[in-house]
């Protein structure tokens, strides 16, 4: 039933006032649209094609990659101009980029068409000419209202694993800890186990390995299942991850389950896939029960919990070819799909938000798909909103009332251009999910933690690629929440790029790097003039840092020569106690040998790129690292041996000095090429536990006394 019967319903039950007279009505949208032309600004963008995304043939897909929101009440800012401090003004200013929703569906479906002719005339392929002509399409369902209930779960202190961001935003990991059992995601290619494991004074005193199949009840030819993370949240395990499905033949329906998002479809010879996110909940017993599932339409990108007990799940979704569409009716192509099992349905057309001047040149649409799901009440998981934006989201950063999203794009400028981020926020609360402010930034973010917001701004810093002036730098930039930029600092770092960011009240620390590591200390006490206190250099670089106390900044990252090659990791401690004064108090390298033409040593970390790996806890004085180290030794006939050892080391950190604790040790020796799946356990998370540490690998658990670090325990899985 359309929004037109439902209408005619209402009408046909109910006495009718003056007002809902039909010819009021019609009268009233008349004025709708026009009020909707006048406050429409237009926008022009186009983003370069996403290979990654969707491959069809050897031809490039271009995706759309501008989408205007609009505020409650079709309130349009007006433009104002940035403040520039210290640093020539930033080209890429803040936008008022708002537009209303889609009216209905045939509205995407003609943008899509006139997208995909403007694609065919550029490049001359993927267009169906037998496509009918628009008609109207049937919307789906309405979205279940939020519950009233907050989550009043108790969480001991005594216990810590995954570090948030923001206090009171939960972020999914692959190992949690509720302070009485560890459990521990394993994802390979279709294939998801959980190893659980009972704990009490640094004993192990249960284990197991559960099998995880979100889709067991589905034919698994061709599906590929993983796990991205979980949470133990709410007296529940709740498992966040992505199908992805392909097949040759059409259309390919899942036994009914989210029919149209997992669906292959082939056009002519060429072979398509599609993705949907998942969410899988279940008992946090001794054996987890199945409660739902909830399914989201395209490829995972990121989650987060809410204080009020709502999860939002981020996922990058494209359509179809719009070849394969048969005319606006066939919405189960170009409209994602979000739901419980059983429930899916297709995202109200007010629900997704479109860009003004169309798509640009593209023969397959892409969408940033949102959705908030309610775990307030325990064994229950209800679908409470969703919402979706054109475009494809990079990173996001998630505060208590507000989740803003990314989108790298390419603005072209003669026959060159440079890269501008779209920031886009979006108000949540109670499972609502409202577009609320979008502006446009030069350059690009390097992660979340390059993104902030505190007492009532929004503060990001991102590095500038101008490939029309072949220019390199870094801005730092304060906002307002209708994202109108209040004041910027531009051109730090010339010819470097930004490695890590943590904002600490007023004041940010920003690390670049070419060959050395300058820590910049950047003033944001007035929004309005942000200002430079210091600069301080040493080699290498962190790529990651976390507040340690009141007076000290913990850098973690790649260490490095004066060179700028890098020879190892690091440890370093900042003492910002003067934030214009900074100064090194401290610093731990582990570093490779060179060796000769015949054997080398190697050193890296996986904290590098994924800081989940890393145990930073300054309440119990306790810093935890991974650090694998290998060596290649070649032998006169030619063949070649190779060692390798995996090390959780740990630290404490006391008057200016890292003082090494203790490590858990996993390696193999002397192994062949032929040998390298016997590589040693990879030891990848810590969680604490009272004064116990565990470490913890795919397949081995080991526990260690957190003071003395003496091993107390261990499982192995592989032999459970």
């Amino acid at each position: 039933m359309n929004d037109n019967d439902r209408l005619k319903k209402l009408l046909s039950e109910e006495p009718v006032p003056e007002e809902l007279a039909p010819e009021k009505i019609q009268a009233m949208l008349n004025e709708k649209t026009a009020h909707k032309k006048r406050n429409r600004i237009k926008v022009v963008s186009r983003i370069a094609a996403c290979a990654a995304a969707v491959v069809i043939c050897s031809s490039a897909v271009y995706f759309a990659g501008q989408g205007n929101v609009i505020n409650k009440g079709d309130i349009v800012t007006d433009d104002k101009p940035s403040e520039s401090t210290n640093a020539p003004q930033s080209e890429a200013v803040t936008q008022p980029l708002y537009q209303e929703s889609a009216d209905d569906y045939s509205e995407i479906y003609k943008l899509f068409r006139k997208s995909s002719e403007e694609y065919k005339k550029k490049y001359g392929s993927f267009i169906n000419e037998g496509n009918e002509a628009v008609s109207d399409a049937e919307t789906g369902v309405g979205s279940v209202p939020p519950g009233d209930s907050i989550n009043t779960t108790e969480q001991s202190t005594d216990h810590y694993d995954t570090y948030d961001q923001e206090q009171g935003v939960l972020e999914s990991d692959i190992a949690k800890t509720d302070g009485k059992n560890i459990y521990y995601l394993c994802s390979s290619y279709d294939n998801i186990r959980l190893n659980v494991a009972s704990v009490e004074n640094g004993k192990f005193t249960s284990e197991k390995t559960i099998e995880i199949d979100p889709l067991e009840e589905v034919d698994d030819t061709n599906k590929q299942v993983y796990a991205s993370g979980m949470y133990i949240y709410n007296g529940m395990i709740e498992i966040v991850g992505e199908v992805y499905y392909s097949q040759e033949t059409a259309p390919a329906v899942y036994n009914g389950i989210m029919t149209g998002v997992f669906g292959g479809y082939d056009a002519g010879s060429y072979v398509y896939s599609a993705s949907a996110s998942f969410v899988a909940v279940y008992t946090a017993e001794e054996t987890p029960q199945l409660i739902d599932i909830y399914y989201q339409d395209g490829s995972f990108n990121d989650v987060r919990i809410t204080p009020d007990g709502y999860m939002h799940l981020v996922s990058c979704y494209t359509t179809r070819p719009f070849s394969t569409i048969d005319g606006s009716d066939d919405i189960d192509g170009y409209i994602p799909k979000s739901g419980c099992t059983g429930g899916e349905e297709f995202i109200y057309s007010q629900d997704i938000i479109l860009p003004e001047e169309g798509f640009g040149e593209c023969s397959a649409l892409s969408y940033t798909v949102m959705g908030s799901i309610d775990l307030n009440n325990t064994g229950t998981v209800t679908h409470a909103k969703s919402k979706a934006i054109a475009g494809y989201t990079g990173y996001i950063y998630c505060s208590q009332d507000n989740l803003y999203i990314t989108e790298n794009k390419f603005v072209e400028s003669g026959d060159s251009g440079k890269v501008v981020t779209a920031v886009t926020r979006f108000a949540i609360g109670g499972g609502e999910i409202s577009a609320a402010a979008k502006c446009e930034l030069d350059g690009s973010v390097n992660d979340q933690f390059s993104m902030s917001e505190y007492d009532g701004k929004f503060r990001i810093a991102t590095t500038n690629d101008n490939y029309a002036e072949g220019i390199r730098d870094n801005g730092i930039y304060v906002l307002d929440m209708d994202l109108n930029i209040i004041g910027s600092l531009t051109g730090i770092a010339e010819g470097e790029q930004i490695k890590s960011v943590n904002f600490s009240g007023d004041t940010a620390y920003v690390v670049t790097f070419y060959q050395t590591d300058p820590l910049f200390a950047i003033d944001l006490s007035d929004p309005a003039a942000p200002a430079v206190l210091d600069e301080y250099k040493i080699t290498g670089y962190s790529s990651y840092m976390q507040k340690w106390d009141g007076t000290h900044l913990l850098g973690f990252g790649e260490d490095g020569n004066e060179d700028g090659r890098m020879t190892g990791i690091k440890l370093v401690m900042f003492d910002n106690s003067e934030p214009s004064e900074l100064k090194e108090a401290g610093k731990y390298s582990v570093n490779g040998d060179p060796g000769t033409n015949e054997s080398y040593e190697w050193v890296y970390s996986i904290g590098v790129w994924d800081r989940k790996a890393l145990l930073i806890l300054p309440e119990k004085n306790i810093i935890g690292m991974p650090v694998n180290i290998g060596s290649d030794v070649w032998q006169p006939d030619g063949s070649y041996s190779y060692s390798e050892k995996c090390e959780y080391m740990f630290f404490s950190y006391d008057n200016g000095k890292f003082t090494f604790k203790g490590e858990v040790v996993s390696s193999t020796d002397d192994k062949n090429e032929a040998a390298s799946d016997q590589l040693p356990y990879n030891f990848n998370r810590t969680v604490c536990i009272g004064d116990h540490v565990y470490v913890l690998s795919e397949n081995k658990f080991v526990s260690a006394d957190i003071e003395t670090m003496t091993i107390r325990d261990e499982i192995n899985f592989a032999e459970v």
